[in-house]
Formats: structure tokens, sequence, C-alpha cells
């Protein structure tokens, strides 16, 4: 009995504890749509990835001008000579008779220390991988500028998809207060003889199909901030802390959309850059006409011996420098034609960059329409919900004074919620047709 007062005071203050941290790990982190993008440019991997590309970018630049520079190399060699060379005198004892001896030279174990030294001194494909490498790196830079701002626009479609579901779940629960207000109206009138037996059931019935109305629009912000969660990389569930209105781009701005595309696009930029590339490709195929010349230098050290008493070796110093200049002559017109495949793969790229220009040129002007249409169909439904929330009260007042139906009260209603959605509708296609807006134009 002792023993399990003891456990259930050890155990029960963690059960405790624990129950507390489950709840406030449960309950959701408010964020505006910059920290949600914070927190996926921070987690999201495909960004991770380009910026390793940027970084690696670097470390190539450092390695092509590590090209320039001289090459060291040191070596030790260590060689037995299981048997001798030899080398051959005539016979001084009886010279007439042509004969030959031969004479063993060196020694059992040859040890040779040596270091040599490789500058290039004039070499075209030295300074061009040079350029390569810095064009890649810009090249690179712009990989991780388009993978940020699809991120970005990754973000923003799921954060306004979150506030749209809100503003859904928001809707139905209003229209549910509505109709449960309504529904306790007619059950009054109906006890005091005013209203139908007809009118209870019908009201009745509309509250039973409104109740699944509002469980399905929860269901679908509860998706929606999974989705949020799920795109942010967030280890805590989210909640967005933004307002769901309309953020207006100026109309001057959005008039020159095909001129910022041609300006910022990343994907037009990153062709621009590959077309560099490909002309540098260019340059280092014709390099190849070109003569070369690089600078030598060897020191070497080296002793023989039949033993191995380091203290007594006869050490010989030898050293050498010089040039040479390597010059192509002919090697089958191979230069030549690679050459003329480096050509046309920069003319293959204007071509490519042409027909994508004016593909996203093309897709800015629709976001363009879109951004207008759906700002004056917001204008519209903010004017039809103020028509609507008057109509619904009309229609109250004409019911309990007795001169108008119930049917018009359900009409007003279905209206009503119909007007408040397409107005949600209509600015969260404004948010997204804007966000899509800024991904092409290179804006974040």
């Amino acid at each position: 009995m002792m023993f399990n007062r003891i456990l259930a005071a050890g155990i029960l203050p963690v059960l405790i504890i624990a129950g507390i941290s489950s709840t406030q790990a449960q309950t959701p982190k408010k964020v505006t749509l910059s920290e949600a993008i914070d927190l996926a440019l921070n987690n999201n991997n495909a960004y991770k990835l380009a910026e390793s590309d940027l970084e690696k970018a670097d470390y190539q630049i450092s390695e092509a001008y590590g090209l320039a520079m001289p090459s060291i190399t040191g070596s030790v060699q260590y060689t037995r000579n299981l048997k001798k060379p030899v080398f051959y005198l005539p016979d001084f004892s009886n010279p007439s008779s042509g004969k030959t001896n031969p004479i063993e030279i060196g020694s059992d174990n040859t040890f040779v220390g040596s270091v040599s030294l490789n500058q290039p001194l004039f070499s075209r494909t030295v300074g061009t991988a040079l350029e390569v490498a810095e064009v890649y790196q810009n090249y690179s830079a712009e990989g991780v500028r388009s993978s940020k701002l699809k991120t970005i626009l990754d973000v923003k479609k799921a954060y306004y998809s979150v506030l749209l579901a809100k503003k859904y779940s928001e809707v139905a629960e209003k229209m549910l207060a509505l109709t449960e207000a309504n529904y306790k109206n007619v059950q009054a009138m109906y006890k005091e003889g005013v209203a139908s037996e007809f009118d209870e059931l019908r009201m009745s019935v509309q509250l039973s199909n409104i109740r699944p109305q509002v469980t399905q629009a929860q269901n679908g912000l509860k998706l929606a901030l999974l989705n949020l969660k799920n795109i942010t990389g967030s280890n805590q569930d989210l909640f967005p802390s933004d307002e769901f209105r309309l953020e207006i781009i100026p109309e001057s701005e959005i008039l020159r959309g095909s001129d910022f595309v041609t300006q910022n696009n990343p994907a037009l930029k990153q062709l621009e850059i590959q077309k560099n590339l490909l002309e540098l490709n260019v340059a280092i195929k014709e390099a190849n006409f070109w003569p070369s010349l690089y600078a030598f230098g060897s020191l070497s050290r080296q002793t023989q011996a039949n033993d191995f008493k380091f203290n007594s070796y006869n050490w010989v110093n030898s050293a050498a420098v010089g040039l040479t200049l390597s010059v192509p002559i002919f090697s089958g017109f191979q230069t030549y034609y690679q050459v003329q495949q480096a050509e046309l793969d920069v003319r293959k790229i204007d071509l490519q960059r042409t027909d994508i220009q004016k593909a996203l040129v093309l897709a800015s002007e629709q976001s363009a329409l879109k951004l207008k249409e759906s700002r004056e169909r917001y204008e519209a439904q903010t004017k039809a919900v103020t028509q609507a929330e008057k109509a619904l009260s009309i229609a109250e007042i004409r019911f309990k004074n007795g001169v108008g139906l119930q049917l018009e009260i359900l009409d007003a209603q279905l209206a009503l919620n119909q007007t408040l959605n397409n107005q949600a509708q209509a600015i969260y296609e404004y948010l997204v047709a804007k966000a899509e807006w800024q991904n092409l134009t290179g804006m974040e």
C-alpha cells in the first residue's frame, strides 16, 4: 500500500507536466505571411540544395584560379637492382678478336628524391576556364533565386488557402447562427399560432442541412492548415495571423509587367547566363587552335650503395629548367567541327530563350487580367453583400409581421451565404494572381 502511494506520488506530477506540455504543443503558433516564408526557406530542401550549388560554384572559382598557378610535385623512389645494368668494352687483352666484355655498373640500391615544377605561361584554355567558373557562379546564384521565388509562391498559395478556408468556415458558422435564430423565432411564432407547422418543419430541415456544411468547412480548414505546415516544414501547428483582405498592386506596375519579366525573371536570367557559358565553350574549343607555353623545372638528389649505411652515402644533386612549347598542327579537322557544334549550341539557346520569353510575357499578361477580373468581382460582391444582408433583414421583418413568407427568408439566407463566399473567393483569386504575377516578374 505504501509502495503504491509512493509510486502514485512520483508518477502523478510527471503525468500532469506531460499533459500540460502536450496541450501547449498542440496550441497553433500564429504566424504572419513573412514568418511562414522564412520558415519554409529555412526548412525547404530544394532551396538548401540550390544554396549548396552556389557554394560549390565558389569553390569552382578557386579551383579555376589554381589552373594558372604552378604545379609542384615531389617524389621519392627506391630501386633494388636484382641484376645490375651493364655496358660493353672491347677485349683490350686481344683487340683483334673483336670480342667485348660486359662490365656491371651501379649498385644494389638506388635512392632518388626529386621535386618538379610546371608553370603555364600562355594557355587560352586556362584563362577561359576561369571565366567559365565565374559565369557559372552567377548561374548558380540565379538558381538560388529561382528556388527561393518558387518556395515563396508555394507558401503564399498555402497561406491564402488557409485564409480562404477560414473565411468559408466563418461564413458557414454565421449561416448556422442565423438559421438557429430564425428557427427559434419560427418555433415561438408556431406556438402562438402565428406561423404554420409547415414553416416550422421547413426551418428545421434547413437547420439540419446547414450543420454538415459547417463540418465540411471546418474540415477544409484543417486540411489547409496541414498543407501549410507541410510546405513550411514546421514541426509545430501554424495559424495565419494576417487579415484576409485585398492588397492592391499599383496599376503602373502591372502595366510594366512585360518589362519586369524580361529584366528580372530568373528562368530568362539563367538562359542568358547559359548562353554566356556556351559562348565560352566556343572559346575553349577555339583555344585548341592556339599554342601553349609552359615553364618547367626539376631538382633531384640521388645516391647508390650496396648496403644500408645511410650516414656514409654520397648524395649527388642535379637540377634543370626549361620551356615547353606545344603547337597544334593537324588534328583531322576535329577542332574545327567542335567549334561549329559549339556555335550551333549558342544559336539554339537564342531560339529557346525567345520562345520562353514569349510564354512568360503571355503568362504575366494573363495574371494581370486575372488581377483586374478578381478585383472587379470583389468590388461587385462587396456591394452585393450589403444588399444581401439588407434583403435578409427585410425578409425577417416581413415574416414576423405576417406579410412575408418563410421561403423569402430561406432565399435571402442562401443569397447572403453565396455572396459572402463569392467575396472571399474573389479576394483569394486576386491574392493568388498577385503572387503568380510577382513570381513571373522576379519579385519576392
